[in-house]
C-alpha cells in the first residue's frame, strides 16, 4: 500500500506540467522586481519539497526497519518545523511564502503521520502569529483541527494537542480576544496539573517535557508563566495569587529556560514600579499629611494631660475632672491610629524591598544564563535596581554577591564604564558603603577577567591625576583620590589572576605611551608632514612588550562579545605620526597593524575630555542591539554607525578613526579651503558660505534690537542666493546607477536614524562638522556628542531644531525630500523605539546616573556654544573639526580644550570625576528631568500634546526640523542655510 502510494505521487510530480515548471520559473528569473523574484524563488522551492517528500516515501519500503530518527518522511517534516521556528520572519515575507508551506503541509496530509501533520500546522500557526499575522494563524489552526477530528486523538500525544490549543490561545490574545484566550491557557495549564504532569501548586512538569517534537521542550513552563503574565495585565486574578499559581511553579518546569524567569522578573519590576508610583502620589502624600497631623495630634493631647496632671499634683485641679477623661480617650483613639499608621507604612516600605529583592534575584539568575541573547534589557534593569535600593535596602547587595560568581560576563561589559565610574573610598565607619564597594569591585573582577576591554576604564580612573603641568589651570584640578584607590585595589586583584597579569601589564605600557603621546608638544604653525614616533616617551617599552607579548589587545577594537571574533591584537606601529591639519589641542593621527594585516588609524587627543563621547558611543551599541532583535528594524536595515573612544585621563584619550570620510562642512563649503567646497564647485554664480555667515551675524545684531523678523528675512535672503548641491555631489561620487541608488539608500536610512534617537535621547550641537560624510556608502556619521540630553535648550542662544534636517540634507533625499523613504524609516524607527521603550528608558536609566556624567553646562561647553565662535574667523571656526573624525570639534571653540582646564568652577564638575558637594548641586534632579524627557518621547508627548501616534509624533519634529522660523534663530556658527 505504501509503495503503492509513493509510485502514484511521484507519477504525479512528474507529469508534463511539472517537467515544464523549472523552466518556466527560470526564463521568469530575469531582471524583475524583488517581490517578484521571491515569488519564482518560492515556486522553486515549492517543487523541492515536492521532489524531497517523493524521495522520503519511497524510501518506505515494504517491511524495512525504523531509522533511531523515524521514517525519512518524519525526518523531513521535523526539519520542516524547525525550518519555521529557526526563521524570524516579517509580515510580508510570511505572506510571499505562504504558498510554500501551504504545498508542505499539502504534502504532508499525504505522506506523514497524523502526529506530524499536527505539529507543523502548529509550527506554522505559531510562525504566522510571530510575523505579525494572528488571523491567518488561527486559519491554520482551525484547519490542524479539522484534520484532528478526522483521524481521532487517540494515536496523538496529548502533549501534541496542548499545544496546538496553547498556540491559539496566543492568537486569541493577539487579536484582543482576551477572555477566550486565558480560558483556553487555563484550561491546558489545569489539565496539565491535574495529570500530576503540569505545573500547578506543589507539582512538577517533567511529565510534558521532551515530548513534542515540534517545538521548545520547556513550552510548559512558558505557556504557564505566560499565562501569568496576562492575567496580571488584566487585573483578573490577585498578583500574589499568580505569583504563586503560576509564576513560582513555571520556573520548575525547566530551571534553564530564562524567559519565565525574565517573565517573573518583569512581574515583579511592573509590580514594584506600580508599588512606588502608589506611595509617590497625591492620595499617599495626603495620607502622610494626616498621619503627621496626627502625631502632632497625639503631641498636643499628651501635652495638655501632662499639664493637668501637674495641676493635680499640686492639687489645683480635681483628679476625676472629665476634661482629662476625655484627653485620655482622645489619646488612645489618636495612639491606635498612629500605631495602625506606622505599621501600614512600615508594610509598604517592606513590600518595594522585598519586591526589589526578588526582582533582582530573578535578573540575576538570568544573567547567569550565558546562553540566552536579548539580556540587555535585564542587566540594565539589574544595576538599575542595586544602585538605587542599595543605599535603602543593604540585602540586595548581598543577593548581588551571591550571583556574582555565576554571572555571564558579557550582558555586563556594555555597562563596564557605569561600573567603573561608581568607585570609591567611602569612610571607614560607612559598613554599608563599604559593602556595597566590596560588591562593586567583585563584579568588575568577575566581568574584566573574561573580557579585558573592561581595563580601560579602571585605568582612566587610576590615571585621574595625570594633569600636565603646563596645561592652563592645570594646577585647580582636584583629583579624586577616592576613585582612584578603589581603581588600584581592583588592579591589584585583577593581577593575582594568572591570565589577567600580562594583560594589564601591556594595559599599562599602552597607556602610558598613549598619554605621552597625547602631551607631547607640537609646534602648531608647522604641523605639515611625519613625525618620528620613536622619540615620544614610553614607545620603545611598546616595542619590547610587542615582541614578547603577541595578545596585546587593540584598544580601539570592536568590543568582544558572546559566541564572537577574538578581540583584535596588535602586531606593530608604523614609526611616524601625523598632526591634524586643524585644532587647538594639535591631535595626533598615528596608524597601527593587527594580527591579521589590517591597518587601523587611531586619534590621539590631548587636552580634551572623552568620557562623554565614550558613554554615547556606548549607548548607540545598546540601541544597536534593540535594531537587532527586531524583526520589522532588521528588514529596514535600521542601525545607527557607532565607532569606539576610549578616555585615557580626565583630558586625554584615544579614538577610532572613521576611514573614507569627510566632515560636511568640508564638504559642503571647503572650510579652510572654500575654494574646494562643493557650493563654489558647482554653483559659482551664488553666495559664499562666509557671506552667509555674515549676513546672519547681522542679522543677529539687527534682531536684537528689533525682534526677530530680522532673523527669519536674512535666512531667506541666503536661501534665495545659496542653493543646495547634496544632490550633485550623489551624482558625482556615486556613477553607476547601482552605487547611487544604495547610497541613496543608506543616506536616507543613516539620517532617519541619528535624527530619531537624537530627537530621543536630545543630542544637540549637530553643526555640519560634527557630521560627517562617508564618500563610500553615502551615510551620515555623528561626532561629538557634548551636548545632550536637550542640553542645547540651555544655551544662551537655544537649539530649536530637534535635529539636523537643513537643506543640503534634504536635497540628498531626492525629488520627494522629506516625504519619501526617509519619512518612512524615521517612523519605522520611532515604532521601534517605542515598542521597546522600557529597554530604552532602562539603559538611560543607568546612563544619565553615572557620577562621570555632567549636568551642569560647564564654562567652558557655554562659551563654545555661544560665543566663541564669533571672535575666531569663520574659516578657522569651520574648520576645527576638519582633522576630528571622532569626537570633540566645534565651529565655535577651540578644539579640545579640558573641562579641568577650564575655569575654576568647572573643576568640582562631575564631568571631571571630581564630584565634590556642594550647595544647590542639583545633578540628581537633571538626570531625573532627563529621565522623564526619553519617557515622554517615547509615549508620544510632544510640546502640548501627551499622546501622538507615531506619523503625527514624527510629522510633527519633521516640520520643527525644517521650519524657517527655527532655523533662522539658531546660532549663525550651526550653519542653517546649509
Amino acid at each position: 500500500m505504501a509503495r503503492g502510494r509513493a509510485g502514484g505521487l511521484k507519477a504525479e510530480i512528474l507529469e508534463q506540467p511539472l517537467v515544464n515548471f523549472v523552466p518556466e520559473v527560470a526564463q521568469s528569473l530575469g531582471p524583475s522586481s524583488s517581490e517578484r523574484f521571491s515569488e519564482n524563488v518560492v515556486r522553486l522551492q515549492m517543487l523541492g519539497s515536492a521532489l524531497a517528500a517523493a524521495e522520503a516515501t519511497s524510501t518506505a519500503t515494504e517491511g524495512s526497519k525504523s531509522t533511531p530518527g523515524g521514517s525519512a518522511m518524519d525526518r523531513l517534516a521535523r526539519a520542516w518545523c524547525r525550518a519555521l521556528q529557526d526563521t524570524d520572519l516579517s509580515s510580508q515575507q510570511f505572506l510571499t511564502q505562504e504558498p510554500l508551506h501551504s504545498a508542505r503541509s499539502a504534502l504532508l496530509s499525504l505522506t506523514a503521520s497524523p502526529e506530524q501533520q499536527l505539529r507543523f500546522s502548529t509550527s506554522l500557526a505559531a510562525s504566522a502569529r510571530s510575523s505579525g499575522q494572528p488571523h491567518r494563524a488561527l486559519g491554520w489552526l482551525d484547519q490542524a483541527q479539522r484534520d484532528l477530528k478526522r483521524s481521532g486523538s487517540a494515536a496523538l500525544q496529548r502533549s501534541d494537542v496542548l499545544r496546538l490549543y496553547w498556540e491559539r490561545a496566543q492568537c486569541l490574545w493577539e487579536i484582543n480576544e482576551q477572555r477566550e484566550a486565558l480560558a483556553i491557557a487555563k484550561a491546558v495549564t489545569s489539565e496539565a496539573a491535574a495529570q500530576g504532569k503540569g505545573p500547578g501548586p506543589g507539582r512538577s512538569s517533567s511529565g510534558l517535557l521532551g515530548q513534542s517534537g515540534s517545538g521548545p521542550k520547556n513550552w510548559v513552563g512558558r505557556a504557564v508563566s505566560l499565562t501569568g503574565m496576562w492575567l496580571a495585565e488584566s487585573r483578573l486574578e490577585d498578583n500574589d495569587v499568580v505569583r504563586r499559581s503560576y509564576f513560582e511553579p513555571a520556573l520548575l518546569c525547566d530551571e534553564s529556560d530564562p524567559v519565565p524567569r525574565r517573565q517573573f522578573a518583569d512581574f515583579l519590576d511592573e509590580q514594584l514600579a506600580a508599588e512606588v508610583v502608589r506611595q509617590k502620589s497625591v492620595e499617599h502624600s495626603l495620607a502622610r499629611d494626616l498621619h503627621n497631623n496626627t502625631q502632632a495630634e497625639l503631641k498636643s493631647v499628651r501635652s495638655e494631660i501632662q499639664q493637668i496632671e501637674t495641676l493635680i499634683r499640686a492639687r489645683r485641679r480635681d483628679p476625676k475632672d472629665p476634661e482629662l477623661g476625655a484627653l485620655r480617650e482622645q489619646e488612645r483613639k489618636l495612639a491606635i491610629q498612629c500605631e495602625e499608621d506606622d505599621q501600614k507604612f512600615e508594610e509598604e516600605t517592606k513590600r518595594i524591598r522585598d519586591l526589589a529583592r526578588g526582582c533582582i534575584e530573578q535578573c540575576g539568575k538570568c544573567l547567569q544564563l550565558s546562553g540566552d541573547k536579548g539580556l540587555t534589557k535585564v542587566a540594565c534593569r539589574f544595576l538599575s535596581l542595586w544602585f538605587d535600593y542599595s543605599s535603602d535596602c543593604p540585602e540586595i547587595t548581598e543577593t548581588v554577591k551571591k550571583c556574582i560568581p555565576l554571572l555571564a560576563p558579557f550582558p555586563m561589559t556594555p555597562f563596564i564604564y557605569q561600573l567603573a565610574s561608581r568607585l570609591d573610598t567611602p569612610d571607614q565607619a560607612n559598613v554599608c558603603a563599604w559593602d556595597f564597594q566590596r560588591t562593586l569591585e567583585s563584579l568588575l573582577v568577575h566581568v574584566i577577567s573574561r573580557s579585558a576591554h573592561g581595563l580601560w576604564p579602571l585605568l582612566q580612573l587610576r590615571n585621574g591625576d595625570q594633569i600636565p603641568h603646563g596645561m592652563r589651570n592645570a594646577s585647580r584640578h582636584v583629583a579624586d583620590q577616592g576613585k582612584i584607590s578603589a581603581s588600584e585595589r581592583v588592579m591589584a586583584e585583577l593581577r593575582k589572576r594568572q591570565s589577567m597579569g600580562p594583560v594589564l601589564e601591556a594595559a599599562e605600557v599602552l597607556s602610558k605611551f598613549y598619554i605621552n603621546l597625547a602631551f607631547r608638544s607640537i609646534d602648531k604653525k608647522n604641523r605639515e608632514g611625519l613625525f618620528d614616533l620613536r622619540a615620544i616617551e614610553g614607545y620603545e617599552n611598546v616595542k619590547l612588550l610587542l615582541r614578547k607579548n603577541s595578545q596585546v589587545l587593540l584598544p580601539t577594537g570592536p568590543p568582544q562579545t558572546e559566541g564572537g571574533p577574538p578581540p583584535l591584537t596588535i602586531r606593530h606601529f608604523e614609526e611616524s605620526f601625523s598632526v591634524a591639519a586643524q585644532g587647538i589641542s594639535a591631535p595626533k593621527i598615528i596608524t597601527l597593524q593587527d594580527a591579521s594585516g589590517r591597518h587601523h588609524k587611531q586619534v590621539v587627543k590631548g587636552h580634551d575630555d572623552l568620557r562623554q563621547d565614550a558613554v554615547i558611543q556606548q549607548l548607540f551599541r545598546l540601541l544597536n542591539d534593540v535594531f537587532a532583535d527586531t524583526a520589522q528594524s532588521r528588514q529596514a536595515d535600521l542601525r545607527i554607525r557607532p565607532f569606539q573612544v576610549v578616555p585615557l585621563t580626565p583630558c586625554a584619550g584615544i579614538a577610532e578613526w572613521v576611514s573614507g570620510t569627510e566632515t560636511l562642512g568640508q564638504l559642503l563649503t571647503g572650510n579652510t579651503k572654500p575654494e574646494q567646497g562643493a557650493h563654489a564647485v558647482y554653483r559659482r554664480q551664488d553666495w559664499t558660505h562666509q557671506r552667509c555667515r555674515q549676513t546672519m551675524a547681522s542679522a543677529r545684531e539687527i534682531a536684537n534690537q528689533q525682534g526677530p523678523e530680522a532673523l527669519k528675512k536674512g535666512l531667506e535672503e541666503c536661501y534665495d542666493n545659496f542653493k543646495p548641491v547634496m544632490h550633485l555631489i550623489f551624482l558625482e561620487k556615486f556613477a553607476s546607477p547601482e552605487r547611487w541608488h544604495k547610497a541613496r539608500r543608506d543616506y536616507a536610512r543613516s539620517i532617519a536614524v541619528s535624527s530619531i534617537v537624537g530627537y530621543i535621547v536630545g543630542i544637540g550641537d549637530r553643526h555640519p562638522n560634527n557630521v560627517l560624510f562617508d564618500q563610500n556608502t553615502g551615510e551620515l556619521v555623528h561626532i561629538d556628542f557634548g551636548i545632550t540630553f536637550d542640553q542645547g535648550k540651555a544655551l544662551r542662544i537655544p537649539e530649536l531644531v530637534p535635529f539636523r534636517l537643513s537643506r543640503d540634507i534634504v536635497d540628498g533625499l531626492g525629488c520627494l525630500g522629506t516625504c519619501g523613504q526617509f519619512r518612512r524609516l524615521s517612523e519605522t524607527t520611532m515604532e521601534v523605539l517605542r515598542a521597546s521603550s522600557s529597554l530604552i528608558t532602562a539603559v538611560v536609566e543607568v546612563f544619565v546616573h553615572d557620577p562621570v556624567y555632567f549636568w551642569s553646562m560647564s564654562w567652558s561647553r557655554k562659551v563654545r556654544q555661544d560665543g566663541a565662535a564669533a571672535a575666531e574667523g569663520p574659516e578657522q571656526a569651520s574648520g576645527n573639526a576638519r582633522s576630528n573624525r571622532i569626537g570633540r570639534s566645534g565651529s565655535a571653540a577651540p578644539l579640545g580644550q579640558s573641562v579641568a582646564a577650564a575655569s575654576p568652577s568647572a573643576q568640582s564638575g562631575p564631568e571631571n570625576g571630581n564630584r565634590v558637594p556642594r550647595k544647590g548641586d542639583d545633578g540628581n534632579e537633571k538626570a531625573k528631568r532627563a529621565v522623564l524627557a526619553v519617557k515622554g518621547k517615547l509615549c508620544g508627548a510632544h510640546g502640548t500634546a501627551t499622546a501622538l501616534n507615531v506619523s503625527a509624533h514624527v510629522g510633527c519634529i519633521i516640520h520643527e526640523a525644517i521650519d524657517i522660523n527655527n532655523l533662522s534663530k539658531m546660532f549663525y556658527g550651526w550653519s542653517p542655510w546649509l
